[in-house]
């Protein structure tokens, strides 16, 4: 969902060159942060 990409924008952002190597440690982030939401 489009919610769920601008989430993963935000760790992504400052970290654009390790992006590929976290996705998956993102992806958990973002899931927890729209959990505490």
């Amino acid at each position: 969902s489009a919610k769920f990409d601008s989430c993963l924008l935000e760790p992504s952002s400052h970290q654009i060159n390790s992006r590929r190597k976290s996705v998956a440690r993102e992806v958990i982030w973002c899931f927890k942060a729209m959990q505490i939401k």
